[in-house]
């Protein structure tokens, strides 16, 4: 399967394991894309670079290279309660 997941255990997953087996292909799909492009870029700014091209036109290789998403932080529950109990006070 294309999932990389054995077929029989695809089967027995429930709709919610399925969902989050995809999140994990795709958020590695993800990572593996933006390694290839930081080394491709590296490669095609020292390439520049050591071409002898005027570097003071040339972009810096950090304006070239991908960041890393920032992970969100699911809140606590006890955070969510708060929110909530703060939110029905704000609207009596």
């Amino acid at each position: 399967m294309r999932l990389g997941l054995d077929p029989d255990r695809f089967w027995r997953l429930t709709p919610k394991e399925t969902e989050a087996e995809i999140d994990a292909v795709l958020w590695r799909m993800r990572q593996d894309n933006r390694q290839t492009h930081n080394t491709t870029a590296w490669l095609a700014w020292h390439v520049a670079v050591l071409g002898r091209v005027d570097h003071k036109k040339f972009p810096k290789l950090d304006a070239l290279l991908v960041k890393a998403e920032t992970e969100r932080r699911v809140p606590s529950w006890e955070e969510s309660h708060a929110e909530a109990m703060a939110w029905a006070a704000r609207s009596r």
